[in-house]
Order: structure tokens, then sequence, then C-alpha cells
């Protein structure tokens, strides 16, 4: 699983559900024509977790998937508009 978190103090909450922090990614800057801190993502991952039925199978009509994700130094810190659904 997947998150992205704005407050160091949720990361800490984050942690104790099992996610790792594994980047930080920083936007904006502060300026003196918007007086806004920059703002500082952490990415956080954890393994999907599964109890009894609740665990995925073929045929059951889910449309949940477990996708992993691998992070690349290039793709950080870039802004990915998507249109639609």
């Amino acid at each position: 699983m997947y998150l992205e978190s704005s407050s160091t103090k949720n990361n800490l909450y984050y942690k104790k559900f099992g996610f790792e922090a594994k980047k930080d990614i920083h936007l904006g800057q502060t300026t003196t024509a918007t007086m806004l801190p920059a703002v500082t993502l952490t990415i956080m991952v954890r393994e999907p977790r599964y109890s009894g039925s609740s665990r995925l199978r073929a045929g059951s009509g889910s449309s949940s998937a477990v996708i992993p994700i691998k992070l690349s130094p290039g793709s950080l810190g870039k802004v990915v508009v998507r249109e639609g659904n």
C-alpha cells in the first residue's frame, strides 16, 4: 500500500500501522509573493494485510488489486496530472 503524508505527526501515526517512510519530496518554496512555506510529502509504503475472508480471491468480484510500486530518483518531485477517471 502507498500513501503520501504532509505531516510529521501523521507519519508517526502511520508507522503504527506498519508504514515505512521511503522518500521525502519537497514541493514549492517560500517566496515573498506568497509567504507560503514549502511542503514536504513523505512517501510511505507497507505490504497489504489480509485477514480471513477479506483475502482477495479469483472471481470474487472485487475490483481491488495489489500493485507493486518502484520509486526511481528521476520520477520524484514531478507533478503528474491525469484528466478524466
